[in-house]
């Protein structure tokens, strides 16, 4: 059985390569590792770091070119496109749930 020590070091590395994968790929369910990481070459990180590249430029841009006085609007509408996209995400992922549920029961 391996020692406290190494299954802590493990489960760092883990959550390393987890917490790394996540941008470049945009999947939190994307199972790669730290060892997948240290393999990726610089072309390949290159070509999975654009989108990324892309959301910060456009949010850079309105940062610097949107009208400061309508920065508390923008704030509200951008809180009620994520709270009606939050719901219909939430609410689709149950009744998936329970159709499934209910098909495995049966």
């Amino acid at each position: 059985m391996p020692s406290k020590r190494r299954q802590l070091r493990y489960l760092g590395f883990r959550l390393v390569g987890w917490l790394a994968w996540l941008p470049l790929t945009g999947d939190p369910w994307h199972d790669r590792t730290y060892g997948d990481l240290q393999r990726l070459g610089p072309q390949r990180a290159a070509v999975l770091l654009v989108p990324i590249a892309c959301y910060a430029a456009v949010a850079a841009w309105a940062y610097v070119y949107f009208p400061r006085e309508l920065l508390p609007f923008a704030g509200s509408v951008y809180a009620a496109g994520l709270f009606l996209g939050g719901t219909v995400v939430a609410s689709t992922l149950v009744a998936t749930k329970l159709v499934a549920w209910d098909l495995v029961r049966r």
